[in-house]
């Protein structure tokens, strides 16, 4: 957890600030998943910071939404291409590989729980985007 928030802190993904009067918080949560290897043992823990959005409201809070993604056709293709041509093909983990575009809007998260802050009404201030936000 330590990781990612220093990943988070070192890509100046916010700062931290008291909560203006009349702004709204967004709440946030850690999602903890297990990666197995192909025996079947754990290979590895992982964990990611997410955004709570479902508090967001369209127009308010954000005013559009667009996340690039690679298409599965495009996905299949590369691999029929690396087979065709006998490259050699391998896969690997980035550690915070979502876009860290910046943010046009004003939007103000809750410090993750565990966190220890001196100041009671001191939260986020998003300049760059994070994981499942709008």
């Amino acid at each position: 957890m330590n990781f990612e928030i220093d990943a988070l802190k070192s890509n100046q993904t916010w700062f931290i600030i008291n909560l203006p009067i009349g702004k709204t918080l967004i709440g946030c949560k850690w999602i903890y998943k297990l990666k197995f290897s192909a025996n079947g043992g754990v290979e590895q823990h992982k964990m990611n910071f997410f955004a709570k959005v479902y508090t967001q409201l369209e127009g308010v809070d954000h005013f559009n939404t667009y996340s690039p993604v690679a298409k599965m056709n495009t996905v299949h293709f590369l691999k029929a291409v690396v087979a065709a041509k006998n490259w050699f093909l391998d896969q690997f983990n980035v550690n915070n590989a979502f876009l860290h575009s910046d943010l046009n809007e004003e939007d103000y998260m809750t410090l993750p729980q565990g966190l220890c802050i001196k100041k009671p009404n001191q939260v986020y201030h998003l300049n760059k985007s994070l994981y499942n936000l709008k």
